[in-house]
């Protein structure tokens, strides 16, 4: 995995836009624990892309890893707000009002 991180990261600072090389570090990072380097990581994804509710989609994603659900519920709710009827944030949505209720 630490191998797969270095040359992640090294594509990713190369110039360029490298969204795909981006979400997989994102990943990696989950993957590893490295929950703080994920939010960061996204953080500056969605800078780049910010009308992508994929990329919410997954930040609300993190957030939920990191005991974060009101925040979550925020990130979901905008990429609902980008794409009425994506899937993943509605289905994600779903299950954090079946756990805690609508509000």
């Amino acid at each position: 995995m630490e191998e797969a991180v270095a040359e992640l990261e090294a594509i990713r600072s190369s110039s360029g836009e490298h969204q795909q090389a981006d979400m997989l570090l994102i990943y990696a990072r989950l993957r590893t624990g490295d929950f703080v380097e994920a939010r960061k990581l996204i953080t500056d994804v969605l800078k780049q892309s910010p009308d992508d509710p994929r990329l919410y989609t997954v930040s609300g994603s993190v957030e939920l890893l990191v005991n974060n659900p009101t925040v979550a519920r925020d990130h979901l709710q905008t990429a609902l707000g980008l794409k009425v009827d994506y899937f993943p944030a509605l289905l994600s949505l779903s299950r954090l009002n079946l756990k805690d209720g609508p509000y």
